[in-house]
């Protein structure tokens, strides 16, 4: 089977939806995969100066169907295309193949939530935010189905209008995201302290709004904290480690470092980060959003809050420290592992199931 995969970032770029294209190529390894830079490279494009943010993701949807109408008349021959939400918004040629969209940006309630809790970027966010979402409007409107990456995203399209979903949720491979030794591992990172939590995420309101205020108030506890690109500052604080752009089998060590995971979020499509963390045995604490839409108080696996202040986050690391979890269990008990996301993709498009 042949499928044309499309995405806006080269596929070494850090991120869930790279790391779904990633694992689909090898499932489908004579299938063809188009970032941005593809096409523009393919057009003869280049930028000499960058656009603001509101005009470039108009101008790189642009791109991509460009190119797509270019492979359709030299002979397109894929049996469906699988793209990432509001890539193909301007997709205006009819090119008899079923589009499957993934959806994992839920930029419309975060543009919401950043309002209502008066956040220093809302301004900015919210005229890329509302440009994004009347784009995925028009790309779920052409796509035959859209597959979204959780429940809680399948919440979210449906505020756009009536459309075929199918849940095809993460799976994080488990062979790399493992339990280790952590009496090694903190030896070997030089991690000191008898209580150890880690946060993985952006430096962005959305993940890290609530962090400096824990952080501040649990100076007993040795903090790792990894960025996914390159922070320019160095800690004050003596409780804190950062790391940066790690690759996973770093990622794992680390998590095997701490006693727990905690990520305040405020919106989140899936929060894959907290599942590679289960899957090395380390219980999370983080919010009802994503995955864990629906679920409050202490689990099987961690702890879920329900709301957003660091009072309630504080609480949580104070009974998730006392209590024993099975995390690791969790993950394979609800199929989230790879290769079972492996055999849900394959049963949907082998079966042709869209």
């Amino acid at each position: 089977m042949k499928i044309l995969f499309i995405n806006w970032h080269d596929l070494n770029v850090a991120g869930g939806c790279e790391s779904i294209f990633n694992n689909l190529l090898r499932i489908f390894p004579n299938s063809k995969y188009v970032s941005v830079n593809k096409a523009m490279l393919s057009l003869g494009v280049v930028f000499t100066e960058k656009p603001p943010k509101r005009f470039f993701v108009i101008d790189n949807s642009c791109f991509i169907c460009d190119y797509i109408k270019l492979l359709y008349d030299a002979g397109f021959k894929y049996d469906a295309i699988v793209s990432n939400d509001c890539c193909l918004s301007f997709l205006d040629k009819d090119i008899e193949v079923p589009i499957i969209t993934l959806s994992q940006n839920n930029y419309k309630w975060i543009a919401e939530k950043l309002h209502k809790m008066d956040l220093y970027d809302y301004a900015q966010f919210n005229e890329f935010g509302r440009l994004y979402t009347l784009l995925q409007k028009r790309q779920f409107d052409k796509s035959s189905t859209i597959v979204a990456v959780s429940n809680y995203v399948k919440k979210y399209i449906s505020e756009f209008g009536d459309y075929r979903v199918k849940v095809i949720e993460h799976g994080v491979d488990t062979e790399i995201f493992n339990e280790k030794n952590k009496r090694d591992l903190r030896e070997k990172y030089n991690i000191k302290g008898k209580k150890v939590g880690i946060w993985v995420g952006k430096f962005h309101p959305l993940k890290w709004n609530f962090m400096p205020e824990i952080i501040k108030a649990t100076k007993d506890i040795t903090w790792i904290l990894v960025f996914d690109q390159v922070v320019n500052y160095k800690p004050v604080a003596k409780n804190l480690k950062l790391y940066a752009g790690v690759n996973h089998e770093i990622l794992s060590e680390l998590y095997n470092c701490a006693d727990f995971f905690l990520l305040p979020s405020i919106e989140e499509s899936f929060n894959l980060s907290a599942i590679e963390s289960l899957a090395c045995n380390v219980p999370i604490i983080t919010t009802n959003v994503g995955y864990f839409y629906g679920k409050k108080g202490i689990q099987d696996f961690g702890y879920i809050v329900n709301k957003l202040n660091p009072k309630e986050f504080i609480n949580a690391i104070n009974v998730v420290l006392k209590k024993d979890f099975e995390p690791r269990r969790f993950v394979f008990e609800n199929k989230l592992d790879l290769n079972s996301w492996k055999k849900r993709w394959e049963s949907f498009l082998y079966k042709k199931d869209f």
